[in-house]
């Protein structure tokens, strides 16, 4: 019986453990998202931006990431400044087509708050980011991300504006988790483990 026990609180441990796991909130995830991007260079923003916004971690972000194609001494210039990592995420997933779908002039709202991106699209101009060229766009996609290459980084203090005001309900915004009866399938086995112990050693 001792064994039992011992099992038991083995079978008990992981459940509480799987109750953690990926407790994360979509709030906690933006944050995550800035401050990696903030303390990486622009050349690595792909991967940290990847590896944070995770599922295994938690809530998701539904979002957009623009990554500056520039030199070093432009990443050393940026690097360590939140509010110019927040201002290249944009909380809506927007492949290429959908911002070839956004009408001229239209703003898209960032992770800075109260700032957003000027989108241009003209037959003369293009699709251009606060006057910045989107050069290698949907470089990775998926169900809740999409991350393009623009040519330089995108300037808050010029082109953002404070007069857009992004609402509460709208930021962050979070992608559909895998259902939640996966958890409840893992607590349904537990269960049946430990009476399926209990059965052979109560028989002895």
């Amino acid at each position: 019986m001792k064994n039992l026990g011992f099992l038991l609180f083995l079978s008990s441990l992981a459940v509480a453990q799987a109750v953690d796991i990926g407790s994360r909130k979509v709030e906690d995830t933006a944050r995550d998202i800035i401050i990696s991007l903030a303390n990486t260079k622009f050349q690595e923003w792909s991967a940290a931006f990847i590896s944070t916004n995770d599922k295994t971690l938690g809530e998701v972000l539904r979002a957009t990431l623009f990554i500056p194609n520039a030199s070093s001494s432009a990443t050393e210039k940026y690097n360590g400044d939140r509010r110019v990592a927040a201002y290249h995420v944009v909380p809506e997933k927007m492949e290429f087509n959908d911002l070839l779908a956004k009408k001229d002039k239209t703003r898209v709202s960032t992770l800075l708050g109260g700032f957003s991106i000027l989108v241009r699209n003209t037959s003369q101009g293009g699709l251009t980011l606060d006057g910045v060229n989107l050069t290698e766009p949907d470089i990775f996609v998926n169900s809740f991300m999409a991350i393009h290459r623009i040519s330089h980084p995108l300037d808050f203090t010029k082109y953002g504006t404070s007069d857009v005001v992004k609402p509460k309900s709208q930021l962050p915004s979070k992608a559909k988790l895998p259902p939640k009866s996966e958890f409840l399938a893992f607590m349904v086995i537990s269960a049946l483990i430990c009476f399926t112990i209990w059965f052979i050693l109560s028989r002895r």
